[in-house]
């Protein structure tokens, strides 16, 4: 599989994971944390609360330290350690 294949089938898979989450089967307090615990790496996250007001809303997962801990990248600030708390939703 080609580099340009997998990513088109990444996006993909991001996007139905967007829908399940934003779907009607799921209650308001149920996030995509809850629906997805182990966020693999390269992943986009959301921030419930900026690291500094100007720093982004999004983090880049590296990698997973603990259960529902991660060691994450944020635009404007750098390398940062996430609970489950910290995520609002993938992407």
């Amino acid at each position: 599989m080609n580099l340009e294949t997998e990513f088109r089938l990444r996006v993909q898979l991001h996007q139905l994971e967007r829908e399940l989450c934003n779907s009607s089967a799921w209650t308001k307090e149920e996030t995509c944390i809850t629906c997805y615990p182990e966020i693999p790496a390269a992943t986009w996250v959301r921030l419930t609360q900026r690291p500094t007001p100007f720093s982004s809303d999004e983090a880049l997962i590296l990698c997973q330290c603990a259960e529902n801990q991660w060691i994450a990248w944020v635009p404007d600030y750098g390398e940062i350690t996430l609970s489950a708390s910290d995520v609002a939703g993938i992407g």
